[in-house]
């Protein structure tokens, strides 16, 4: 392997990395909204960030001088791939332990908080350990910005934007074949003419995405943020609730804006190498493309299975009484800002049910977020949002029509559950986690399950499902049959025996490392989140065996403590690393990962 190649695409990534970060710095100035009592803190440690990746690319620059880079063997190619993620997670860390971002009000995040962050950005997983987005003063509007943008980078992988802005010949096969992002499907003979033939379908994307949130009434930062989030399939909001805000704010209409985003989020999770075809005006070949309609009728019937249930089971008509009453005893002994958390919670489990209430109720929460500088106002908001939401549940016998969402905003709230979690992009526009059993594993099956390949979806994609189903069939048929010779066909070619094979080790791959991630974290987790619950050990089970799911599929929320409207902010340092390296896993699809781990690769060959 040529290392001193090696360095050189590193110090590439680097400078990259640096550029993204000075492109944020100027969300901090007032004329963009931004409070320069909070923002300097904020533009300080992206500056230093910047500065600390370019040195950082100066340095590899220099270890990798007087490299040939006219020729890339596999393994180098996989070094590159492997190693400029793990250095992007590191640099892209920076501008939060620089800024002084802070968990919520008073816990500044630590190492393991910003490695955890910036590899959920970057991945497009879209966990988070931060619980107050909408305070500055715990996390300015540079910092938060910094955060979707590591979702844009990420989106499509930062050694795809690299070989398309810069270019490196036949070095740029070698790199694109190991990411997932490229298609072999597409019509042009040079891996720099694909890879910029993706990103400017990915820019066109994240630009009319974005123009479609602002016409849904989002602000100029809400639109971009959660634009830069449903192209890339991450998930990260600029709102404590995540989507579910916008059912709050009378300048939204919150329906348009959950339609707008699932429909994004279709197309971002289809193959890219399709959506080409598409822009070249031939839409024969997505429709009759095999995964592409798998994927659809998967959805399809996951979105029916989720509203029957839902409505035979009450899902969508349980009062608010019920859910304030399962809550309200929680803060009794909390801090002052635990307590207006959990009841800016409570507001949107109520808006779930009266998803047309005054839009009073998004303004007290966010004046109670934004303020903390007066402990006294926050206390107020307090009380006046749980005398609201007390008053909400009292009527709510009397005014059935009010309090249950109709079938048709039932239907809607399914649909864009179900998609969110099977793109990976793990909005939340409800606490699905309330939901009944039965709905939970259709959930986590469309978690596992995941998007088309090379698109910017998680999970274990939809093709290797169907050449799963494909190799149970020919296994069961030549169970009776052991002479019958059968090709098995894909999108109407013949597969290979070593095609199926593969498929079947990387899903049982797959599976191995969940079960051991998630025996490995109930090990050292401490079982104190879960200490009132009425069966501890039985939900830690289940939230961390979620969490595992979740994490290697890139979707970002899971069930339980780290479900919709949770954050992953109370776990340890070693679960944080471990979850990290999970995303990254989950994003280079296993093996480039593992490769790079076992000793063979580093013999020279």
């Amino acid at each position: 392997m040529d290392y001193r190649a090696v360095f050189v695409f590193l110090s590439a990534v680097a400078c990259f990395l640096g550029g993204g970060m000075l492109f944020c710095v100027p969300w901090g100035c007032e004329a963009l909204g931004g409070d320069w009592r909070w923002e300097a803190r904020g533009v300080e440690g992206l500056l230093m960030g910047a500065a600390t990746s370019f040195v950082v690319a100066f340095a590899f620059y220099w270890f990798g001088r007087g490299a040939n880079s006219t020729r890339l063997f596999r393994k180098d190619a996989i070094a590159i791939v492997a190693f400029s993620w793990i250095l992007a997670i590191f640099l892209g860390a920076t501008p939060y332990l620089y800024g002084g971002a802070e968990l919520r009000p008073g816990v500044p995040a630590t190492l393991a908080d910003a490695i955890f962050e910036s590899a959920s950005g970057l991945t497009t997983t879209g966990a988070t350990v931060f619980g107050e987005l909408e305070n500055p003063a715990s996390l300015p509007r540079t910092l938060l910005f910094w955060r979707f943008a590591t979702h844009f980078l990420g989106g499509l992988g930062v050694m795809c934007f690299f070989v398309a802005l810069i270019g490196q010949g036949a070095n740029g096969k070698a790199i694109m074949k190991l990411e997932r992002g490229a298609s072999g499907n597409m019509p042009v003979a040079k891996m720099r003419e694909l890879a910029f033939a993706l990103f400017k379908i990915y820019v066109f994307l994240n630009v009319a995405c974005a123009a479609a949130f602002l016409c849904c009434g989002a602000s100029f930062l809400d639109a971009i943020a959660h634009a830069f989030s449903t192209v890339a399939t991450g998930g990260f909001s600029s709102r404590n609730a995540s989507v579910a805000y916008f059912a709050t704010d009378p300048n939204v209409d919150s329906a348009a804006f959950e339609l707008t985003a699932l429909f994004f989020m279709i197309v971002a999770s289809t193959n890219y190498g399709l959506l080409y075809w598409v822009a070249l005006r031939k839409p024969g070949k997505l429709f009759r493309d095999a995964e592409w309609r798998t994927y659809l009728a998967v959805l399809i019937l996951a979105t029916v299975a989720t509203f029957g249930f839902g409505c035979a089971k009450g899902d969508f008509k349980k009062s608010a009484e019920a859910r304030v009453e399962e809550k309200t005893t929680a803060p009794q002994n909390a801090t002052l800002q635990g307590e207006a958390k959990v009841a800016e919670r409570d507001v949107v489990w109520a808006t779930e049910t009266f998803p047309r209430i005054s839009g009073s109720l998004g303004g007290e929460n966010e004046s109670s977020a934004k303020s903390g500088e007066n402990a006294q106002n926050n206390s107020n908001s307090e009380n006046k949002t749980l005398g609201r939401v007390g008053e909400l549940a009292a009527n709510s016998e009397t005014s059935e029509t009010d309090a249950s969402a109709s079938w048709l905003d039932s239907l809607r709230i399914s649909a864009f559950t179900v998609v969110s979690l099977a793109s990976g992009t793990g909005f939340a526009a409800t606490r699905y986690e309330l939901w009944n059993a039965t709905t939970l594993l259709i959930l986590a099956f469309v978690m596992f399950c995941g998007g088309c390949a090379a698109s910017t979806a998680g999970g274990a994609k939809i093709y290797r499902v169907v050449l799963l189903g494909k190799a149970i069939l020919l296994g069961v048929e030549r169970t009776h049959s052991p002479n019958v010779v059968r090709a098995t066909r894909y999108n109407g070619e013949n597969l290979e025996r070593d095609m199926l094979n593969s498929v079947v080790v990387h899903l049982i791959t797959l599976s191995v490392l969940i079960l051991t991630l998630t025996a490995a974290t109930l090990c050292w987790e401490s079982d104190a989140p879960w200490a009132d619950a009425p069966s501890p050990q039985i939900e830690k089970l289940v939230d961390m065996s979620g969490a595992a799911l979740s994490m290697f599929s890139n979707v970002g929320p899971a069930f339980g403590k780290m479900g919709a409207l949770e954050n992953y902010g109370f776990l340890s340092a070693p679960t944080k690393l471990l979850y990290s390296g999970a995303m990254l896993i989950g994003r280079l699809e296993i093996w480039i990962v593992l490769a790079i781990l076992t000793p063979g690769f580093w013999r020279r060959s």
